[in-house]
């Protein structure tokens, strides 16, 4: 396309945006570019037009950069007030990397759905008003329940359902931290309206029949059951083992075990200790050592012989290099899958050590909702069970005093034998 025929387009396209006679979705349609093209040609348009060249927010949208962050356009002069206030996205990149990445992955999926629903409506995303949260809110509560219509409509097209009360939550932290990480920071007109929609939304859904769900508590039997499941003969069935005896005797979250390098595992005389050096209740430049402890007595579910067997197989491959990750990929033929150029940084997603809890509970007959963290919430009520002090449960494992541990602590006193039940029979 000539220079000539560009400019004459961009005109047209700048034209029929600002008239409001199409939206940016309909004009990338039409001129087969992508949306943030058009957003990109009617800010430097509007800025020739009026002559005040002006920093331009990328909105969030699909495919896009799911990070709103103000850019120049190169071919527009810049006031140095504006360039001193320029972030770079390999800068922001920073920011988002303090946040977990499971966390991070939450906020990006509700970001791209929620830019999704803005660019069909012709809504600013960010910026965001009061006003088109509500509206956005009022969307999904006109979405079906889940479980009352199949996952693909009449055209194949994926089908959205109504998502659960903490869903939203996800999605309002998420909109709110792209403005506040915005450079200059952007405006949050948010405020106690969409507080009480957003509660509204949660009796709503009480009253429909939904209910809050959780991961069920593994029991040590359940555990065993999962173990006795696999083939310890095969690459699979030893990192799988290790995974299911490492995982419940520290009480893990699957991000930090999928953390763990090779390095950070050290023998000593009556076991291991794994180093967890990065999570979610760390702050910056913290670690916390956990003891895993051989089981002499049971050797089939000993978690320090579970980790030689797995690390012995590693090393058998040549994959045992300190910085690598102690679990990886395997397909599902137990071969290592690994991209040579990157190294370290490969590993299992934390949502695939999950699966190998779902994998083996189904093999054992268990329910199918098991996860990673039915391990740690079972472990962490088991040793309540025990006796072992609650203080000392919350600071080994990595919970904070007074948080969600008490739900499960309570789980334990609910039925020891000092509950109040037990002295009210008849």
């Amino acid at each position: 396309m000539s220079t000539t025929t560009t400019e004459s387009r961009d005109r047209r396209i700048f034209e029929d945006f600002d008239s409001g006679r199409k939206t940016v979705r309909e004009l990338s349609d039409e001129h087969g570019v992508t949306e943030g093209r058009i957003t990109q040609i009617v800010y430097k348009q509007r800025a020739a037009r009026d002559g005040t060249p002006s920093a331009r927010p990328r909105p969030i949208a699909p495919a896009q950069r799911a990070v709103a962050v103000f850019d120049m356009g190169a071919d527009v002069p810049v006031p140095q007030h504006i360039r001193d206030a320029y972030v770079s996205p390999e800068a922001l990149e920073l920011v988002r990397k303090g946040m977990s990445e499971n966390t991070w992955m939450a906020y990006r999926k509700q970001l791209l759905i929620f830019g999704d629903w803005c660019s069909r409506e012709g809504r600013t995303a960010a910026p965001v008003t009061e006003a088109t949260m509500l509206m956005y809110l009022n969307y999904l509560r006109n979405l079906p329940m889940p479980g009352t219509a199949s996952r693909r409509d009449e055209d194949g097209a994926r089908r959205y359902f109504r998502p659960a009360p903490s869903t939203v939550w996800i999605w309002y932290s998420a909109v709110r931290f792209i403005h506040k990480i915005g450079t200059p920071p952007l405006p949050w007109e948010c405020g106690e309206k969409l507080s009480l929609a957003i509660d509204g939304y949660t009796n709503e859904m009480r009253e429909l029949g939904w209910r809050p769900r959780s991961a069920p508590r593994a029991y040590p039997d359940d555990v065993r059951r999962m173990v006795d499941k696999t083939e310890r003969d095969t690459s699979t069935g030893k990192r799988d083992a290790a995974i299911l005896l490492c995982g419940w005797h520290t009480a893990a979250r699957a991000a930090d075990l999928a953390s763990y390098r090779i390095r950070d595992v050290t023998r000593t005389p009556k076991g291991l200790d794994f180093l967890l050096t990065a999570s979610k209740t760390l702050k910056a430049g913290e670690t916390r050592t956990t003891a895993v402890f051989r089981n002499e007595q049971h050797p089939e579910y000993d978690p320090v012989l579970a980790y030689l067997e797995w690390l012995e197989w590693l090393g058998s491959q040549r994959e045992n290099d300190p910085r690598w990750a102690v679990f990886r990929p395997l397909d599902r033929y137990g071969v290592r899958l690994r991209a040579s150029s990157q190294g370290p940084k490969y590993t299992m997603a934390s949502t695939s050590i999950s699966d190998v809890v779902t994998k083996y509970a189904l093999l054992a007959g268990l329910d199918e909702t098991y996860t990673m963290h039915s391990l740690r919430r079972g472990y962490a009520t088991f040793l309540r069970e025990q006796g072992v002090d609650p203080l000392a449960i919350a600071r080994a494992y990595g919970w904070k005093p007074g948080g969600s541990i008490n739900v499960y602590l309570e789980e334990a006193n609910r039925w020891s034998d000092a509950a109040p039940g037990m002295a009210g029979f008849l």
